[in-house]
């Protein structure tokens, strides 16, 4: 049996889903990892998974010691473009995928806890998932949107996560949670039976460039 809840980001969510009055359950250790939550929303049971950014870096704990010291300097952490959210999908893939077993429609919940980075912005979450754009001219005027490389969503790979989203608190303390929908999700979440739990929610579009929609 798992324990009681350990980290800021579980109790955050189960919270807005109490709040929201939808279902939550926590699910039992197993010999492997597990995902964290089922929630039941809207006829279905849905996999939650809750991953946190630790303000753990050595080079972001000495931006911190550096700010404290000198506040009024400009502090920066280096980063590849969706490299942390390339890092968290990777992990948490097989356990959503056990857990769904190809049944169940998913999601993957992160929590940023980093001082001087955000590497759960609209941009980090889009190049993450799938890869950098490019864009393929064909003719002076006109350029086709392509996905670039060090993707993690493709039409074969991590198709059982339905959505990733970001579990924040805005300036009143309240919580948000914003959805990113997968486009290549096997069994995709209904964005009308999020509404109840989702501040806002995104899905991707390519008109020409990729960018996502608020729907």
């Amino acid at each position: 049996m798992r324990g009681t809840i350990t980290t800021d980001s579980e109790n955050a969510f189960e919270s807005l889903c109490n709040v929201k009055g939808i279902l939550i359950e926590r699910i039992e250790r197993e010999t492997i990892k597990t995902p964290d939550f089922f929630i039941y929303i809207a006829g279905s049971r849905v996999v939650i998974e809750i991953k946190e950014f630790e303000s753990d870096s050595k080079e972001e704990d000495e931006i911190h010691r550096s700010f404290i010291a000198n506040p009024s300097e400009i502090h920066f952490e280096e980063c590849k473009p969706g490299e942390d959210i390339r890092k968290k999908i990777k992990k948490a893939g097989p356990q959503i995928r056990q857990k769904t077993g190809g049944l169940l429609p998913s999601m993957l919940v992160l929590y940023n806890k980093r001082h001087f980075s955000n590497p759960a912005s609209d941009l980090q979450i889009l190049v993450g998932m799938y890869g950098i754009p490019i864009v393929e001219l064909h003719d002076p005027n006109m350029g086709i949107a392509q996905f670039g490389g060090s993707r993690q969503m493709s039409e074969t790979y991590n198709t059982s996560i339905s959505a990733l989203a970001v579990l924040s608190f805005d300036g009143a303390g309240s919580t948000q949670l914003v959805v990113y929908h997968n486009k290549y999700s096997s069994i995709p979440l209904s964005p009308d039976s999020l509404r109840i739990l989702a501040s806002r929610q995104f899905v991707l579009v390519q008109d020409p460039s990729f960018k996502w929609r608020e729907i």
